[in-house]
């Protein structure tokens, strides 16, 4: 069992089974008591059935303490030094909780190779057991950008037996299986793994370097370089959108082996020209290579001081890139807290206002009445806005759950349609519905109708009596477009931009209501489907907005 944790079997540990039996699998089962085998068909029958990877990694925990009777744990990496628990079976770690990596000196060791850590076992040659408590951690995902591990960690009270242990591996790669075979970008959202930027791990950052720099795979192969390295490769300055060719050094992977420091020669069109290179790994598992051209058109000494202090310069962007990110999710757990304490206060107090209006608004005079109203409406309003900022900041933290399947477009329609009506009878402003076309997208129902309800409603309230609102659906290509379209004031260019950021309300806005989120909530739940959020507008004229979803074809 040992052995599974040695490098020989990296490879095997991550491989895709692509259909073939699974070591790994096949010797945890060999090494399982006759009692576990039917625990563990459980499991895996459990992974085919459920089809939400939180869920799945709930099963994973509630299979493990039910048949080890260890602590079990799921978590994903936070900051540089805590992680984040997604499940728990301690009743005291719940979900969202900070663990700092202290507590488990394992989690850094998996953090740096990507391989299962487990303890050493009696009569096996692995030494004695270590005194107290044992765990082992198991990677079972990896984020598609930053190759960051979630992992389960089964924490024993004492050393676990052979079995015990080979049944925490056989559920550990179950659910690595599962949760690698699909979407992986959607995964690490269900699963509740902070947001990455767009811009780590690709050519935007390496814009930043001042040398020629490069992102080369395991195989060697060149994935992305910024201009400079364009053009010393290409002799053309082409930009870093471009492909930069392929990289040929002699000798070949010249950092393999090395301290990070190195000579090769690098082909180009003309020939081969001589290079020093500096590299090292990046966290999403490819190597960063930067290369300077020596010999006849060596820089000059004016490039010392930059080489001798890039790697310091890059530790200290990792270091802010970190400091924003946590500051972020503290920004976003503030909010998600401070709107979980309004919430219950807010709603008594809506309560006994409306009691109040209803119960007792016979003894009261005019002026009282109209008192009554106002503090009534302001609840209600300030409670609609508590309601707003916990949805907001769990679209941020990726805790919205999603329930994602084939969604009749015409049908979400009707509904918006008919729900929202009688609104705009009330302002004397016609709702049409069409031309639509027969259109099945890929959505989750409830909020997908969030989305076209926020949409109409905003397009009610920006449209003056006498004008129309108007619904449609139409296909285009791979995508259907959900139309919302208004004869309304319309929206100047130069605010467009920024219609979607929080809090941000047009300026010749004529409504009183709302505090800027709703748009903010419509971008986001629809990038959080798959899709994106089309805007135009003329003042006067009116404004169109178009939710882009893919088309279902099928897959889930």
């Amino acid at each position: 069992m040992r052995a599974m944790v040695t490098r020989g079997w990296a490879a095997s540990w991550w491989a895709s089974a692509g259909g073939a039996p699974c070591p790994i699998c096949q010797q945890a089962v060999e090494l399982l008591e006759v009692s576990q085998h039917a625990c563990a068909r459980g499991f895996a029958l459990d992974l085919l059935t459920g089809p939400d990877p939180r869920g799945q990694a709930l099963r994973a925990v509630e299979v493990l303490a039910a048949c080890t009777g260890a602590e079990v744990l799921v978590l994903a990496p936070e900051s540089a030094d805590t992680w984040l628990v997604l499940a728990s079976s301690n009743p005291r770690l719940h979900d969202d909780l900070l663990l700092s990596s202290e507590r488990h000196p394992a989690l850094a060791t998996v953090r740096r190779d990507g391989l299962p850590v487990l303890p050493p076992l009696p009569g096996t040659g692995d030494g004695p057991p270590p005194p107290g408590r044992a765990c082992a951690v198991l990677p079972v995902f990896r984020h598609p950008v930053t190759a960051e591990p979630v992992v389960l960690l089964v924490d024993c009270d004492k050393a676990p037996t052979r079995e015990r242990l080979s049944l925490a591996v056989l559920v550990a790669h179950l659910l690595l299986h599962r949760l690698n075979g699909t979407d992986r970008s959607e995964v690490a959202v269900r699963l509740g793994m902070r947001p990455i930027p767009q811009s780590v791990g690709g050519p935007g950052w390496l814009q930043l370097l001042p040398l020629p720099a490069l992102l080369v795979d395991a195989e060697g192969h060149l994935t992305a370089a910024n201009s400079a390295a364009s053009w010393l490769l290409q002799r053309g300055g082409s930009p870093a959108s471009r492909d930069p060719g392929p990289l040929v050094l002699q000798p070949a992977r010249p950092w393999l082996g090395t301290s990070g420091h190195w000579a090769a020669s690098v082909q180009i069109p003309s020939g081969w020209v001589e290079v020093r290179g500096w590299s090292r790994a990046t966290p999403a598992g490819d190597t960063l290579v930067m290369l300077e051209r020596v010999g006849a058109e060596e820089p000059g000494q004016r490039e010392s001081p930059i080489r001798a202090s890039l790697q310091a310069k890059i530790h200290e962007l990792e270091a802010t890139n970190r400091r924003l990110e946590e500051l972020a999710r503290l920004r976003t757990r503030f909010v998600s807290d401070a709107a979980h304490e309004l919430k219950t206060p807010l709603a008594i107090l809506r309560s006994y206002l409306e009691a109040l209006g209803t119960d007792l608004v016979t003894g009261l005079d005019r002026q009282q009445r109209d008192f009554l109203a106002a503090a009534t409406e302001g609840s209600r309003r300030l409670q609609r806005l508590v309601e707003e900022l916990l949805e907001l900041a769990a679209l941020e933290s990726g805790n919205l759950p999603l329930e994602v399947g084939p969604v009749d477009a015409p049908s979400a329609l009707r509904a918006a349609f008919d729900e929202l009506a009688p609104l705009a009878r009330l302002g004397e402003i016609e709702l049409r519905l069409g031309p639509v076309e027969a259109l099945t997208v890929r959505a989750d129902p409830a909020r997908l109708a969030q989305v076209l309800r926020n949409l109409v409603d905003n397009a009610l309230k920006y449209t003056r009596p006498g004008g129309h609102v108007r619904l449609g659906c139409r296909r285009r290509g791979d995508t259907g477009v959900l139309e919302v379209s208004d004869s309304g004031v319309g929206i100047p260019a130069e605010e467009l931009p920024r219609i979607f950021d929080e809090f941000y309300r047009v300026r010749h806005a004529q409504s009183g209501e709302g505090a800027g989120l709703g748009l903010a909530i419509v971008r986001r739940l629809v990038q959080a489907l798959g899709g994106r959020v089309e805007v135009t507008s003329e003042p006067a004229v009116g404004s169109r907005f178009g939710v882009e979803l893919p088309v279902w074809t099928g897959e889930p």
